[in-house]
């Protein structure tokens, strides 16, 4: 079973993620409200891809990647950004994401999504 930790702090789209990943066996979602909870949760659970958001309320989600990156331990966790952002300049300022998906989350690309980078890391 896969671990998804996604970090997002609007409670409507965190249920929204918990719905998609409930149809789905062989996925486990943890999930946080900051930025700062969701590195502790990196830390000690090693989820296999981490959803991110780039607007949360203590540190913006480059800042949460950017200090995925430099732990040993977190360094290599996909990282999806996650963001209602969908102009592609914002998409062009975060080049270091694995994948950038827009809200609202097309259900279909989010499974692809997530399925495409549990391979690579299989």
């Amino acid at each position: 079973m896969a671990t998804v930790l996604y970090i997002e702090d609007n409670l409507a789209n965190r249920k929204l993620v918990q719905l998609l990943i409930a149809r789905r066996s062989d996925l486990e979602l943890i999930s946080a409200e900051t930025g700062r909870e969701g590195l502790c949760l990196a830390q000690t659970y090693l989820p296999d891809i981490i959803l991110l958001d780039i607007s949360l309320p203590d540190i913006q989600g480059d800042q949460v990647l950017k200090q995925l990156r430099d732990n040993s331990q977190t360094s290599k966790i996909p990282v999806i950004a996650i963001s209602g952002d969908g102009i592609e300049e914002t998409r062009l300022r975060f080049p270091e994401f694995q994948a950038y998906l827009e809200k609202p989350v097309d259900i279909q690309m989010f499974y692809d999504t997530i399925d495409a980078l549990l391979d690579k890391v299989a």
